[in-house]
């Protein structure tokens, strides 16, 4: 009777601290399948898109879920599964104030592909975002209500794919067969294993409309399928300090990521850096006439210091940075995003980029003319129930970019002095892995394929939430040789005379990509799952990876570019098979 006694009381202890635990701050992130069913549900029931700026805390998440009335048998389904999704309670309770959970995720991941050309992270379709971790360990913890912190440490491939980016290109994935587990050969752990975890850490506070949040994360702004102009989801990772607060009629979200300095490239971890990347943008999102249209607005600059100082006006979070007139440490962006419903299913969006634009200055291609860098994205997305229980969902896009958007450089524009070309400061930033020197990445921050393309996006997906899901994704570009690592010059210098339009250069690079995939979850073992993906690639005139040497005809310096090869045309067919298992205690 003792021990009953006991137990009785240690479970109303329990429940009385489940009861006064109200914790809502917990962060999803950016690819959450509980996102992508409320996109389903707001498609369905003929509402503009929630908001398309992730991660989302949980008090967000419900908010939007509240804000949808299920109206047929199929969105109450998809309503409750997401509902059940949000109500996963601490499996700890430390006190009434405090609780705690600890998940173990593995996954065993299998890769196999047919063209050893296709060696470098950027032609695996199935990338480092998607590719599913060895070894996840994650820790949540929920303190009173609102504070909540999340760990994670992992064991994994790195993320760059090769070996010290080896000029002879030693790179793990050009073998045949690989899987996802550092310690098996040809994986070598001390080359090809990832020391810079936790790629998900941070501690976050707020209330039912508000929440702050700092560490890092991976983040998206817009509804792109093929990616976002402001902020790419593939960018594998920011360090920051984010302010969003959040209601049924808007949204304004404050967002500062810090990165490597340029200056850390090539170095290793001896190497004491000056400078830094900051990445500073402010959006706002409004959702109008009873929710059939959706508008967001963003701006950002992209500062970069090589003495580690800071123009404190480059900080204002209300300020325009457009107005702040510093080229010579900084780059702005400006995006505008347009999403209608017009009834029920189907949503059409659109964003525009405009990263250069010549007002009240000297027109493109006048001598000393600024080249103008937009980008442009047109789409629409629905879904609609096929049966009770299954709900697909397709999308259609097209993107277009010019060819110096996002790019920056100091040609023109600097004294005597210090004349000659530069890269400058352009809406990039560098991912580092720190394990062997060398081990370094730049990327742009915003559209994941950079500037001077055309991009055709096709998705479709049907789904048995939480048992099984099945797509068919289909992607063709065509790209020029302006990218990262391009040549920005104003016109009249280093040969550029001529207006420079989409598709530079007299070798256009082609790709298409077909793939086909699914996952099941097995019901009678929960926490377990199976999954497989195939990717056909086929890519005419593919970039070299041999660097062409530009020199520069005003200044005479020497720019490395690596320009698309006529008749270099490869295809290649990649294989992904995973089997996955995770619990909580």
């Amino acid at each position: 009777m003792k021990r009953i006694g006991l137990f009785m009381l240690f479970l109303v202890l329990s429940l009385y601290g489940f009861a006064a635990l109200n914790n809502q701050q917990k962060i999803y992130p950016i690819d959450s399948d509980i996102y992508s069913g409320l996109e389903k549900l707001y498609l369905i029931e003929g509402h503009s898109l929630p908001s398309t700026a992730g991660p989302y805390s949980e008090a967000e998440l419900l908010m939007m879920l509240e804000g949808v009335k299920p109206t047929s048998p199929q969105t109450q389904l998809l309503y409750d599964h997401i509902a059940e999704q949000l109500s996963v309670a601490p499996k700890i309770l430390m006190s009434s104030a405090v609780g705690t959970t600890f998940t173990v995720n593995t996954a065993f991941e299998l890769y196999a592909h047919t063209n050893s050309v296709f060696k470098d992270e950027e032609y695996w379709i199935h990338g480092f975002n998607e590719r599913a971790k060895f070894l996840d360990l994650t820790w949540d913890l929920w303190s009173t209500d609102n504070i909540y912190i999340f760990f994670d440490a992992v064991l994994l491939m790195n993320s760059l794919g090769n070996h010290h980016n080896n000029a002879e290109g030693n790179y793990l994935y050009k073998n045949a067969i690989v899987t996802n587990v550092p310690f098996i050969p040809p994986a070598d752990f001390g080359a090809d294993g990832d020391f810079t975890f936790p790629y998900r850490s941070f501690g976050s506070f707020g209330s039912d409309h508000w929440n702050v949040s700092i560490g890092r994360d991976r983040f998206s702004w817009g509804p792109g399928e093929s990616g976002n102009f402001m902020v790419g989801s593939h960018f594998i990772q920011h360090d920051f300090i984010k302010f969003t607060t959040f209601h049924n009629s808007y949204k304004y979200t404050l967002l500062s990521s810090f990165f490597p300095p340029d200056s850390t490239m090539g170095k290793d971890q001896n190497y004491e850096p000056t400078g830094f990347t900051m990445f500073l943008g402010h959006r706002i999102e409004f959702s109008l006439l009873k929710d059939k249209i959706g508008l967001a607005l963003s701006e950002s600059v992209t500062y970069k210091s090589k003495e580690n100082t800071l123009n404190l006006a480059a900080i204002n979070p209300f300020t325009f940075y457009h107005n702040e007139y510093i080229r010579g440490l900084a780059n702005s962006l400006i995006t505008i995003e347009l999403d209608i419903n017009p009834g029920k299913y189907v949503d059409i969006y659109g964003q525009l980029a405009i990263d250069e634009i010549a007002i009240g200055e000297i027109s493109p291609p006048d001598p000393g003319a600024y080249p103008n860098a937009f980008g442009y994205m047109l789409g629409a997305k629905a879904a609609f129930p096929i049966q009770k229980t299954i709900i697909a969902k397709t999308s259609l896009e097209a993107a277009f970019t010019d060819p110096f958007l996002y790019l920056r450089g100091l040609d023109g524009v600097v004294d005597s002095a210090d004349s000659g070309y530069s890269h400058g400061y352009g809406h990039d930033a560098i991912v580092k892995n720190f394990n062997k020197p060398g081990d370094y990445k730049r990327m742009f921050l915003g559209y994941e394929y950079g500037g001077d393309a055309i991009v055709l996006n096709f998705t479709s997906s049907v789904e048995q939430a939480g048992k099984w899901s099945a797509f068919f994704d289909a992607m063709y570009m065509w790209h020029g040789n302006k990218r990262l690592d391009s040549q920005w010059s104003v016109y009249g210098r280093n040969g550029q005379d001529s207006l420079v339009s989409i598709l530079s250069g007299d070798v256009i690079e082609r790709t298409l990509v077909l793939s086909l995939g699914g996952k099941y979850h097995v019901s009678y073992i929960p926490g377990l799952f199976v999954k497989a993906r195939v990717d056909y690639v086929h890519i005419t005139n593919m970039k070299s990876d041999t660097p062409s040497i530009v020199t520069t005809s005003t200044y005479g310096d020497e720019v490395e570019q690596y320009l698309n090869e006529e008749g270099s045309n490869h295809w290649d067919v990649q294989s992904t098979f995973t089997v996955g298992y995770s619990f909580s205690f």
